[in-house]
């Protein structure tokens, strides 16, 4: 079930750019994010190291420090095409595999308001009597 759910996603990640305005159409996929670090720990760790932390060639890719590539399509342009003038090659990867490791870098980075909570917002809903949004709302 999973292995399909992210083969029908990767038919619109495989031209290695999503919609305009869109950011990645892996995000918010806990089997992308965990697909994400095993091709990432696999390919990246050479220069990053194992799980996003600093290495001697590359810089962390987790929480820590201030990033210049923050949108999911610079983040996977750097993967992709390498960045001109540092150490950083073109990965090579197929762009299903990028999107992977751009959502397991973005779980990386994620504060807790950023983190995706997975939920039904009709079920809170009800309990809250409150629509989600709303002014007020918890």
């Amino acid at each position: 079930m999973a292995a399909l759910l992210l083969t029908a996603i990767a038919v619109k990640a495989q031209q290695g750019k999503p919609a305009p305005g869109s950011t990645n159409p892996l995000a918010h996929s806990e089997l992308a994010i965990a697909q994400g670090r095993e091709v990432f720990n696999h390919n990246c760790t050479v220069c990053h190291v194992l799980n996003g932390v600093a290495g001697d060639r590359g810089p962390a890719s987790g929480a820590g420090r201030d990033y210049s590539r923050r949108k999911d399509q610079a983040i996977f342009d750097a993967i992709q095409n390498g960045i001109s003038g540092t150490n950083m090659p073109p990965s090579g990867l197929p762009p299903i595999d990028i999107w992977t490791v751009v959502a397991y870098i973005r779980s990386l980075r994620a504060t807790a308001s950023e983190a995706f909570v997975s939920g039904d917002v009709a079920h809170g809903e009800k309990y809250s009597g409150r629509k989600a949004g709303a002014a007020g709302a918890i």
